[in-house]
């Protein structure tokens, strides 16, 4: 075990592993530690004792550690001999002018304490710090099957836009419980604010949170929940989607597209604004502990981009765009087509003239490109430009859940160094699967990115490319074998809403909203008086949204009998239409039966009868295309055929 594993500031973890290393022995009883009650009971016996200081270092440690308290208990210090150890309680940094360490502090409310040695003619030492947290017997009670994490201004408000300083824990389950007696797997110093726009009018808040050193105040990545670390993250409350789960859902579903997706986790939150023992009165409900969307090799992975990359081709990538509400900080501007953008990264002033004049002028001859004569010649045109597979995958995540905002708010996107445009990644998904009253987002039925009245992005102009829609058509169909399939679909939401059976009530205690409406709820959804109602909604949804969008598409040919080794004068029957304005086109040589543009290729042939299989092996590719022209999901079968005998 480690000082780590107390909680001690990582800030200190250089100078307090040198100073262990030489009085461990001495302090040997700290390892010991096992339960609050031994903490609280070593606390009385070192207040007993003379005042200890060590021998080198410049590091402050404190005893005992920070962490849960459920008593009145006495905190001492331990500082290099020689040195001044000045303090503060108000989570302000320790100067010369701040309280004098003269003896043990008796604590008797929650507490966050900040430290820091000085000594004539040496540089100041680092700022420790360490935070301690009184329990009432009822949140000491407390336990969840999902983690828990714990949030303190020690009486400071959380505003919108300005990081107030607060102290974070967070808590695994452990043989599948997380109580906050245990020890946290991790707490530090962070900036907190609140988060969100149309979500601010929820009474249940989403908070942004920001890790920070110690000592500088910089931004410290930290790995909370044994997520990859980093410094920013967001604390989402779900509250008009009375599931949950539909933001979950949806980042799952991308990122099981093959993308990069905030990692999330469900937790309880419990926030004390003020310094009375942590009690049930703090608990805040359900949240979702999310990634926030930066640059990053574990988050959007794209080349980093200085102020000094002025030039081709550093200056080439990566970005971060998005289509939302923007502030100055943004670096916004519109595209040739009138599409207003902001620069997420690089951010404010870290964006230079050069670059921002760059990404700009990028975007209009990616524009340009679509209204360009070779527009859909896949070196000439906008596939130049554009990352097709992530335009149509990102395409599919908003209709199929028909994400109401999907083409004109939270829209990410990114281009890497020398890298075309990805959709990626995706953001704020709570007003989809039916759970939006407007826009006609509560109806399974029709497209929605033909009702958002020419603000869909680019999509108006590359579905109008043949070879772009056939590949959108392919690739749902792809995606309904499995990952679509809604069976799959509705095995995440039992699996979410069992995952939640517990933690939901609490959330309801704490918000009451079930069998209300709460904007912007469908009127159907807003008749749901229980959760199992509510999550009921969400999966009849489901169900009849996937049957409309199969209707919306012919269906992929069927082979009988099916690929498999088989004897020699096998005919195969292709099956799949029976509609005098349909025909199956196949080939036998493993080519597409449509080609680019439409029309059919040189080698397919029109299906008219049971198909000889010739030769030792055969792929048979097929397609049904209609009189007009539209074709739809390929299908493949390779046979294996046996030889005649003597």
């Amino acid at each position: 075990m480690t000082v780590w594993d107390f909680g001690v500031s990582k800030i200190c973890k250089k100078q307090i592993e040198w100073v262990l290393a030489r009085v461990w022995k001495a302090w040997a009883w700290v390892a010991a530690i096992a339960s609050v009650a031994i903490i609280q009971e070593q606390a009385l016996l070192a207040a007993k004792a003379p005042i200890k200081t060590a021998p080198l270092g410049s590091a402050v440690l404190f005893s005992p550690p920070g962490g849960i308290l459920t008593n009145e208990t006495k905190v001492t210090f331990l500082y290099p001999e020689g040195g001044e150890v000045h303090f503060t309680t108000d989570g302000g940094a320790p100067t010369t002018n701040a309280a004098v360490y003269t003896g043990a502090l008796s604590l008797n409310r929650s507490t966050y304490i900040r430290a820091r040695v000085f000594t004539n003619g040496q540089p100041a030492g680092p700022v420790c710090g360490a935070a301690y947290i009184f329990l009432s017997s009822d949140a000491a009670a407390f336990d969840s099957n999902l983690p828990l994490v714990f949030l303190s201004t020690f009486g400071g408000p959380i505003v919108d836009d300005v990081k107030h300083p607060a102290w974070i824990m967070l808590w695994q389950t452990n043989q599948g419980r997380a109580c906050m007696l245990n020890t946290p797997q991790w707490q530090g110093r962070v900036g907190v604010e609140y988060r969100g726009s149309s979500s601010r009018r929820a009474p249940k808040a989403s908070l942004g949170i920001e890790c920070l050193d110690e000592t500088t105040g910089e931004d410290f990545k930290a790995s909370l929940l044994d997520l990859p670390a980093e410094s920013d993250w967001v604390l989402y409350g779900p509250y008009s989607d009375k599931t949950l789960m539909r933001d979950v859902l949806a980042y799952d579903l991308w990122e099981d597209m093959g993308y990069y997706s905030v990692r999330r986790r469900f937790v309880e939150l419990f926030a004390n604004l003020h310094q009375r023992p942590v009690s049930l009165r703090d608990y805040q409900g359900v949240y979702v502990l999310l990634e926030k969307i930066k640059q990053g090799k574990q988050r959007v992975n794209i080349a980093k981009l200085t102020p000094s990359d002025n030039q081709p081709p550093a200056i080439t990538g990566g970005y971060i765009l998005k289509r939302d509400r923007l502030d100055d900080n943004d670096n916004g501007f519109n595209t040739s087509w009138g599409i207003s953008l902001g620069i997420e990264y690089p951010k404010g002033d870290k964006l230079t003239p050069a670059q921002k004049q760059y990404i700009r002028q990028w975007m209009n001859q990616f524009e340009a490109s679509l209204n360009g004569p070779q527009w859909t010649h896949p070196e000439k045109g906008y596939r130049q430009y554009l990352d097709v597979a992530t335009a149509i995958d990102y395409f599919w995540i908003v209709e199929m859940s028909k994400t109401i905002d999907g083409y004109t708010l939270s829209v990410f996107m990114h281009k890497d160094r020398e890298g075309k445009l990805c959709l990626s990644p995706i953001w704020d998904r709570n007003l989809s699967f039916g759970n939006v009253n407007y826009q006609d987002g509560d109806n399974p039925h029709g497209w929605y990115w033909s009702a958002v009245g020419g603000r869909d992005l680019w999509y108006g102009r590359l579905f109008r490319d043949p070879d772009f829609d056939q590949a959108a058509t392919d690739r749902y169909a792809e995606l309904r074998r499995q990952l679509f399939a809604t069976s799959n679909l509705l095995s995440r939401v039992t699996s979410y809403a069992q995952l939640l059976e517990d933690a939901q009530q609490r959330e309801f205690k704490r918000w009451p909203r079930l069998g209300q409406h709460v904007w912007p709820n469908s009127d159907e959804d807003s008749r749901s008086r229980t959760y199992k109602e509510t999550v009921a909604y969400m999966t009849n949804w489901i169900v009849r949204r996937m049957a409309w969008l199969d209707q919306q598409y012919l269906p992929a040919p069927r082979f009988n009998p099916r690929p498999v080794v088989v004897p020699a004068g096998t005919r195969v029957i292709l099956e799949g239409t029976n509609a005098p304005n349909q025909k199956i086109y196949y080939t036998l040589n493993g080519d597409d039966p449509r080609q680019s543009g439409g029309n059919p290729s040189p080698s397919a042939r029109v299906y008219e009868g049971p198909v000889l299989l010739e030769g030792d092996k055969v792929k048979i590719v097929a397609r049904i295309r209609q009189a007009k022209g539209s074709w739809g999901p390929p299908a493949s079968a390779v046979y294996v055929v046996e030889s005649k005998g003597p």
